[in-house]
C-alpha cells in the first residue's frame, strides 16, 4: 500500500510526494535493518524495477518525477554503470533527509538514530 503525506504533497506535488516517500522508505529500511550497510545510501534501481513497485507511474512520469525532485534538491541520481542505461542510483539529498525526517514520529526517529552508528562517515 502506498500513501502520501498531505502537507508534503501540497509543497512538491502528489506524485513527487509518493515517489519521494517510497525512496525514503527504502533508504530508512536499509538503515534500520541492514547491519552490513556501507557508508552510502544509494538505491540502485532500473525503470522496470521502479514500475514493478509503483505500477501507476509510466516511464515518462518517472523521468519527470525524478527531474522535479532533483531540481528541488530533494534527490540525487547517478549512473554508476554506463553500460546499463536503464539502471540508475538514487539517494536523498541532505535537504531531502531533513524534509522526510521532519515528517516522522518520535518512535521512528529513535530507531533511525540508534542505527545511524553504522553510518558515521556517510557523505550526507
Amino acid at each position: 500500500m502506498h500513501f502520501f503525506n498531505e502537507n508534503l504533497a501540497l509543497k512538491i506535488g502528489i506524485n513527487e510526494s509518493i515517489f519521494l516517500q517510497n525512496i525514503y522508505y527504502l533508504s530508512k529500511k536499509r538503515i534500520i535493518f541492514d547491519k552490513n550497510i556501507d557508508n552510502e545510501l544509494w538505491l540502485k534501481m532500473s525503470s522496470t524495477k521502479i514500475q514493478e513497485f509503483q505500477p501507476y507511474f509510466s516511464r515518462s512520469e518517472i523521468r519527470t518525477l525524478i527531474k522535479n525532485l532533483v531540481k528541488n534538491d530533494l534527490l540525487i541520481k547517478n549512473q554508476n554503470n554506463k553500460r546499463v542505461t536503464n539502471t540508475m542510483s538514487y539517494a536523498l539529498t541532505y535537504r531531502g533527509w531533513i524534509l522526510m525526517l521532519s515528517l516522522e514520529k518520535k518512535s521512528e526517529l529513535k530507531k533511525i538514530k540508534e542505527n545511524l552508528v553504522n553510518l558515521d562517515n556517510a557523505p550526507w
